[in-house]
């Protein structure tokens, strides 16, 4: 007996030696997370425009940049959801002296995708730092979220990276990062966002975070526009279109009810060269988006009789 606890004493004290190498291996480790939210940190006392979402609408905050004089900034992160856009917002609302306008991506896959459900709770752990809370708030998990190691590693691949080696910024691409004949990775991206990682029983919880996030922007008098990017031609055809459909009525409603912009523009099969992979713009893409998101605010200030499309409540509108 005497034997058995001394060799499980000496296990759990190589144990908390290995632990221990980690934590000390992985205590700078940055990932790319960190690098998104310093440049937030350092956008956001001087920004009119706010950029709020996933991973989806970060090439709008770098066509904002390259073509608008107005400054902005970028409250989005890879694989972010409802929960943690009205955690975030929340904790930075006050820090946003100059702001007057929420871009808040409002594709319907959100309503249904919660991160740490579908098998992403690595992006919670990371997002713990910058919101002090999690999604699943157990004590196993805080601790997970507090370990330099656990929060530096999704998974066993990212394991012994050289530093900043999981820091590929997701998305602004100048280039293709896939081809276009590429049905594979379009066809496992599709069943992904809209059937894997896709539950309609989590709608009523994502409108109450929503609504939430809704609710901040008014207190605050900021205008909020709603958009949905586009994707490829190839994405679609393999969408799980059904529960897509009930969440985009749902999102139609409650934009109609508040009185929001909605923007999705209706870009046909040549379009998908302006697109990077399956469903984020390339830049060039987010720069056209852009022009037509204007074009379409523009007209429908001219429709409603008033001639400052930023100080007005908008109507839903699509660009289909």
């Amino acid at each position: 007996m005497r034997r058995l606890i001394l060799e499980l004493f000496l296990l759990l004290a190589f144990m908390g030696v290995v632990y221990g190498l980690l934590e000390w291996r992985y205590r700078d480790y940055s990932i790319g997370l960190d690098g998104q939210y310093a440049q937030f940190r350092m956008e956001q006392t001087q920004a009119e425009v706010l950029f709020l979402g996933n991973s989806h609408i970060i090439p709008l905050k770098a066509a904002s940049d390259s073509m608008r004089k107005v400054r902005s900034a970028s409250l989005a992160f890879v694989g972010m959801d409802l929960f943690w856009t009205k955690v975030l917002l929340n904790r930075q609302q006050d820090a946003l002296p100059r702001l007057k306008e929420v871009v808040l991506y409002a594709d319907p896959e959100i309503l249904g995708y919660n991160q740490t459900l579908h098998g992403q709770a690595w992006i919670n752990r990371a997002l713990y730092r910058y919101g002090d809370t999690l999604y699943n708030d157990r004590l196993s998990d805080r601790w997970m979220a507090r370990s330099n190691f656990f929060r530096s590693n999704r998974d066993l691949s990212y394991l012994f990276r050289e530093r900043n080696g999981s820091a590929e910024l997701p998305i602004v691409r100048d280039r293709l990062s896939l081809p276009l004949d590429d049905t594979i990775a379009c066809k496992v991206r599709a069943i992904e966002n809209s059937r894997s990682r896709f539950d309609e029983r989590l709608f009523p919880e994502n409108l109450r975070y929503l609504n939430t996030i809704l609710d901040c922007c008014k207190q605050h008098g900021w205008q909020v526009t709603l958009v949905r990017t586009p994707k490829r031609s190839t994405f679609l055809r393999y969408f799980e279109h059904a529960g897509i459909e009930r969440a985009r009525l749902k999102l139609d409603s409650l934009a109609k009810a508040r009185g929001l912009f909605l923007f999705e523009p209706g870009w046909s099969v040549e379009d998908d060269r302006l697109i990077a992979d399956p469903d984020h713009l390339l830049l060039d893409g987010a720069k056209r988006f852009l022009e037509e998101l204007d074009s379409a605010k523009e007209h429908h200030a001219r429709e409603s009789g008033m001639g400052n499309p930023d100080s007005i409540s908008f109507s839903i509108t699509t660009g289909k």
